[in-house]
């Protein structure tokens, strides 16, 4: 197993996906989380930070890029065959579930590692424009709570990603459905249903997050949250490598 995980890690690392993906997620987080979030304070009284509830808000907004580490460990797995390396993987190592199992922990370190980017450069960002505002005192407390809430998410979305890579080995496919999912399919089933929502992968990476929900309805703690993502992402890797990896592959 320990030769298979460091296979794995060379074929992660040295390819420029995993870091051009970290700067879209930093970017993404930056950009579209943090810089908003404090500037608009100014413009709209509604959205002050003058309220702790809203800075925790703000805070959250740290993990915005979850789905750049789902399509991480998405582009992991099918990367293999899209550039048909994929029989001569399985010929390596026949046993699937290791297989799947090495990839995870691998996009799991690399997912963490794009998270420290954001958190980094997020709250870099933050406490560059924080001034120019009217906000309440920072949480330090808080903000470690979320950006380690940031670094479980990250890992284990980009596992979620492996798992749903193993299930559709269409690269395309598999990164259209994820993103149809995150944009689309679960805001509009929590629209529907608000109190299925923090059963959903979203609603447990925003428990993590310690975010809010646009429904209003309550989240499950961060640790329950976290557990629930995880059982997502087992479940998925295990009923992949048993079927979708157990098909023809030449």
């Amino acid at each position: 197993m320990r030769v298979l995980f460091i296979s794995e890690w060379i074929k992660t690392t040295s390819t420029k996906m995993w870091w051009i993906l970290a700067l879209v997620a930093a970017g993404f987080t930056v950009l579209l989380g943090i810089v908003p979030g404090i500037l608009l304070s100014g413009l709209d009284e509604s959205l002050g930070l003058s309220d702790p509830a809203a800075m925790a808000q703000l805070w959250s907004s740290l993990g915005g890029a979850l789905v750049i580490a789902l399509i991480l460990g998405i582009v992991a797995m099918t990367g293999e065959y899209r550039h048909k390396t994929i029989t001569d993987t399985f010929l390596t190592e026949p046993r699937r579930l290791h297989l799947v199992t090495a990839k995870a922990a691998v996009q799991a370190i690399i997912g963490i590692a794009v998270a420290v980017t954001c958190v980094v450069l997020g709250v870099g960002a933050a406490l560059a424009l924080l001034p120019t505002q009217t906000h309440a005192p920072i949480d330090w407390a808080l903000v470690g709570e979320i950006s380690v809430g940031v670094l479980v998410a990250f890992a284990l979305y980009a596992v979620l990603g492996v798992a749903v890579g193993a299930l559709i080995n269409n690269q395309v496919v598999a990164i259209v459905i994820g993103l149809l999912w995150v944009v689309f399919i679960e805001p509009i089933v929590v629209g529907f249903l608000p109190d299925v929502g923090k059963w959903l992968p979203g609603g447990a990476a925003s428990s993590i997050l310690q975010g809010t929900t646009a429904s209003g309805a309550d989240l499950l703690s961060p640790w329950l949250g976290g557990l629930l993502l995880l059982a997502y992402a087992a479940v998925f890797a295990v009923v992949g490598a048993q079927t979708t990896l157990r098909r023809d592959i030449t």
